[in-house]
């Protein structure tokens, strides 16, 4: 990973958008507990103050990174589900592209919101309350398409829209896990597949 550009002990004097996404990068490759102060010092090239001036402290560093990746890292996900039409095209759409997202050659495996936060010490109680807001988001957004579908006649009345929602983002989130120890790309997508098989038994139970 290119170090930005920076110049150590000068605060502000730096491209900051060139350090968040470095930070963004190292935060997402090892969690937050895992990732030192020093660690963020040397990734972007400057000293303690110099950080603490731009970014506050480690803690809002990494809040900033998480809202880095959710705008520019993680978008695309969700910005293809909400182009489909249909529930099931939406919930396809979501598992396909998550295992193109999580598996990219070029950065850390696997969902920054995902992982981020599940092995974080009690501790860090508000962090991992923010993480667990940012999931239940992206989880309502697939309620709402799949209400959507219930609405308009694509699936029975009598389908729970929650239910079904949560067994597909659990799918998703067992990807994440899976991406971040190594499972291929191909290997998601048939994750995927077998999940999408289950669809019918899936949307005709009644909540």
């Amino acid at each position: 990973m290119k170090k930005a550009s920076l110049t150590r002990g000068r605060p502000r004097s730096f491209d900051r958008e060139a350090a968040l996404a470095q930070m963004t990068e190292l935060f997402w490759r090892q969690g937050y507990d895992a990732t030192s102060v020093a660690d963020l010092t040397e990734s972007i090239g400057v000293n303690t103050p110099s950080l603490y001036a731009a970014f506050g402290n480690k803690e809002k560093a990494y809040c900033e990174a998480v809202d880095y990746y959710r705008h520019n890292e993680g978008q695309r996900v969700w910005e293809n589900v909400e182009a489909q039409t249909s529930a099931r095209d939406a919930v396809a759409t979501m598992l396909q592209t998550s295992a193109e997202e999580f598996t990219r050659s070029n950065k850390p495996r696997g969902c920054m919101v995902v992982l981020g936060a599940l092995s974080m010490a009690d501790s860090n109680a508000a962090i991992v309350k923010r993480m667990k807001g940012y999931r239940a988001e992206a989880r309502a957004k697939l309620v709402a398409k799949i209400q959507s579908g219930i609405e308009n006649g694509e699936l029975p009345d009598t389908a729970d829209a929650e239910s079904i929602a949560g067994f597909y983002d659990s799918v998703q989130l067992g990807m994440a896990v899976r991406a971040r120890d190594g499972a291929s790309r191909q290997e998601l997508k048939q994750t995927a597949e077998l999940a999408l098989r289950s669809w019918e038994m899936v949307t005709s139970h009644q909540g």
